[in-house]
């Protein structure tokens, strides 16, 4: 029978309260991080929020993940309104219209009796391209975090570029893109509490390590830099 002495139970405490403890404050730090990202992104009528408030996400919890200190609202208002801003609507306005081009080639497809013998192939060239552009589009965020001297344009080459050349990683985050987005569909409290920052926080672990090596000579942007 092993015996266990006093100064080894208060050590194993010590671990578990320290492990319990760190437990709760990433659910904290991920439900206050939800609740700012959902309340900027009403807040800017969501066309002109919501790609700028994930790219905030995306950076507070890069940080956080290295052990930052970050104190969350205060950052989250600062990088929001920064100069990021600006080149962050030039890519929601590429999004809007990439994505609105998709879904109104699938209507026309979807009701026009003359295109009905092409129809099938073009719909497979469509979804195609969709696929193409969903995989991109989950790239291009953290691209924007890991590449902040980059060009809009050249952000979408690269986001474009690495979801092939990093295709495990690439379909991993989409598994769990789709999951969130069917837990948020069948527990609609999950999307408000957990639905953005858990899925940037799994991402970010799945990517992290191979975009520092990718960017191995320049410097990915920090809470730090917006907080003077």
């Amino acid at each position: 029978m092993i015996k266990i002495k006093k100064g080894d139970e208060m050590n194993i405490e010590n671990i578990v309260n320290s492990k319990v403890y760190a437990l709760f404050d990433w659910i904290y730090k991920l439900l206050m991080l939800n609740l700012i990202w959902i309340g900027f992104t009403i807040g800017g009528f969501v066309i002109f929020s919501i790609v700028p408030a994930t790219i905030t996400v995306y950076l507070i919890l890069k940080d956080t993940i290295k052990g930052k200190d970050v104190r969350i609202f205060k950052s989250f208002a600062k990088i929001f309104f920064s100069n990021q801003y600006v080149k962050s609507q030039k890519l929601m306005i590429i999004l809007l219209l990439f994505f609105g081009i998709i879904g109104f080639n699938y209507y026309i497809f979807a009701n026009s009796d003359i295109l009905s013998r092409f129809s099938s192939i073009a719909l497979i060239i469509i979804g195609i391209i969709n696929y193409i552009g969903i995989m991109t589009t989950i790239h291009i965020f953290p691209i924007f975090i890991y590449f902040p001297y980059l060009t809009v344009r050249k952000s979408i080459k690269y986001a474009f570029l690495f979801s092939f050349s990093l295709p495990i990683q690439t379909i991993l985050m989409l598994i769990i893109l789709i999951t969130s987005l069917v837990l948020g569909f069948l527990l609609p409290f999950y999307f408000f509490l957990f639905g953005i920052s858990a899925v940037v926080l799994l991402h970010l672990y799945i990517i992290r390590f191979k975009y520092e090596n990718f960017n191995s000579q320049g410097m990915p942007l920090c809470v730090e830099n917006f907080m003077n």
